[in-house]
């Protein structure tokens, strides 16, 4: 998860994962069934500072 991103619904998503599912599957969040387009995601900066923190800590995560 490189660009995680929140929906209005409060689900984090890595960004190139949730926009993949909007354009080919539908304009829903796949867990809620709520509609989303893709102006509706935000940045989760709280969830980058995690995963960034655990990268940096794991480098050997990086190559999965």
């Amino acid at each position: 998860m490189r660009d995680p991103v929140i929906t209005p619904c409060g689900i984090t998503y890595d960004r190139p994962s949730i926009i993949s599912h909007l354009r080919q599957v539908g304009h829903f969040d796949p867990v809620s069934r709520q509609p989303l387009i893709e102006d509706q995601l935000i940045p989760n900066l709280s969830m980058r500072e995690v995963v960034q923190a655990f990268l940096n800590e794991n480098p050997w995560a990086e190559t999965l």
